[in-house]
């Protein structure tokens, strides 16, 4: 694997890949997971210039539901906010975005 790939792993063991855009995206830097809607997991994960949102549940593949870009440069923390409904994010920009 490489920086480029992350996998979200079951502990079941089974591996799935999140589905990135390598050209806008570039690579995932940090995660946090989001209260849960139902059975679904929600994943949000910084890059460049922003942040992913993935759903999914046991035994499905993750989806990506949202993106928020608005960052000059890697998102560098991420964080929740207001119970699941905002995320918070720091760049290396300098900048702190709440969306």
């Amino acid at each position: 694997k490489n920086e480029f790939n992350w996998t979200v792993v079951h502990p079941d063991g089974f591996e799935y890949p999140l589905p990135f855009a390598k050209a806008t995206d570039d690579r995932p830097t940090c995660y946090t997971f989001l209260p849960a809607e139902g059975r679904k997991v929600r994943l949000a994960v910084g890059h460049y210039w922003g942040f992913s949102v993935f759903e999914f549940a046991a035994g499905t593949k993750p989806v990506k539901v949202a993106k928020g870009v608005g960052h000059h440069g890697y998102v560098t923390s991420i964080a929740p906010a207001r119970g699941g409904q905002m995320v918070v994010t720091g760049s290396n920009d300098q900048t702190v975005c709440v969306w």
